[in-house]
């Protein structure tokens, strides 16, 4: 029965929620009486007040002795931005070191620009495959009101689908996607332009002599089998700049590795692949995957970048101390983090207007781990 119960609460949560979005409840007005409510629901008084104290606890809706419960909901404002505000960083729950990493670069960036705005920037994670709606988003909040939020997504791929519960009950969201998606969703978003800053990255060890160029990433496989942008377009373009440089796309090169967390096995197959395939330059999925290869080619005493170059993606903190400093592509997260924050603060202003899109391009950034094959 208990479980029953709870279940119903939640359903008339989201109702609401719904009833809010839809503008058919608008901020300050008045919610139907606890015993309109019993009867509109067909459930008990415990069940009623159940789902107005979630409600009120979330800062969804406000409660007056003696007048009842009024819509309190930030996001359905259209009223100037405050001086202050309170900015949801939202990251999907997962278990993988690379990505990690990646998220502590975005919440820096955020931080900064926050801090310089004079926002308040909370941070969360929420396993999107079991997320039922906006009350568990709200939720994740513990119950702090948000003006705007920012949703990060590993994998942009099937957002549309992931992010329309989400975005039904926080217009002033913006989605900021550390990749590109064809899928179109009902929100502001920015995207970083991955395939750009590939393409000068390959362009430019071509334009060195280097002809046997190795990727180095997970997903390989599928790629492979057709999933063509399962990589975040790294191998699409990878393949595309070779052939139109004239050399051979060689499915050899592609070396796979584990996603997430690498193990003793990746070592050896990459070592190896480096020792007998005739490879002079290598280019890794992201900078952390750069690094742990160059300790792995240090330890077996192959020299960077006289015996092979290695170049990473993303420009992480730490690449431009390596010793060498990595040659890699920028992802520009305080560009980023700067565009997401003025966009929340546009919504605010004006919640009717459409929906805007932003593409920020990645560029080399050429160091010292990359030189003409000898």
């Amino acid at each position: 029965m208990a479980k029953q119960s709870d279940k119903r609460i939640t359903q008339i949560t989201q109702d609401i929620l719904h009833q809010i979005k839809a503008g058919k409840l608008e901020l300050g007005e008045k919610l139907p009486s606890q015993s309109q409510l019993m009867s509109q629901y067909d459930v008990s008084v415990t069940t009623v007040r159940g789902a107005l104290n979630k409600l009120q606890k979330n800062g969804i809706i406000k409660t007056e002795q003696g007048r009842g419960s009024f819509v309190s909901l930030q996001a359905t404002k259209s009223s100037p931005v405050s001086n202050r505000l309170n900015i949801g960083l939202l990251f999907e729950s997962i278990n993988n070191d690379q990505e990690k990493n990646a998220e502590s670069e975005i919440i820096l960036a955020f931080s900064n620009e926050c801090f310089r705005r004079g926002h308040r920037l909370i941070l969360t994670n929420i396993d999107f495959n079991n997320c039922t709606g906006g009350y568990d988003l709200i939720e994740s909040f513990n119950g702090l009101q948000l003006d705007g939020l920012c949703v990060f997504l590993h994998e942009p791929d099937g957002s549309s689908e992931r992010l329309s519960q989400l975005t039904c009950h926080f217009p002033a969201s913006v989605v900021f996607f550390p990749g590109r998606s064809h899928e179109s969703v009902d929100s502001d978003c920015v995207e970083f332009d991955t395939s750009s800053g590939v393409r000068q990255l390959l362009s430019y060890l071509v334009s060195l002599g280097h002809k046997k160029i190795a990727y180095v990433g997970p997903h390989v496989t599928e790629f492979l089998a057709g999933n063509e942008m399962i990589t975040g377009q790294k191998l699409y373009t990878y393949r595309q700049v070779l052939n139109k440089s004239g050399i051979k796309f060689d499915p050899s090169l592609c070396l796979e590795t584990t996603y997430g967390t690498l193990t003793t096995d990746d070592r050896e197959y990459i070592i190896e692949a480096i020792r007998d395939r005739g490879i002079t330059a290598l280019f890794t999925a992201n900078d952390w995957l750069a690094r742990e290869v160059m300790n792995w080619l240090w330890e077996e005493g192959i020299k960077v970048p006289d015996q092979v170059s290695v170049a990473g993606i993303d420009d992480a903190g730490f690449s431009r101390k390596l010793i060498p400093p990595l040659t890699t592509v920028s992802s520009p997260f305080d560009t980023a983090a700067e565009t997401v924050l003025t966009m929340l603060e546009n919504r605010l202003r004006n919640n009717s207007r459409a929906f805007e899109k932003t593409i920020i391009p990645k560029e080399l950034i050429i160091r010292k781990t990359t030189i003409s094959p000898k």
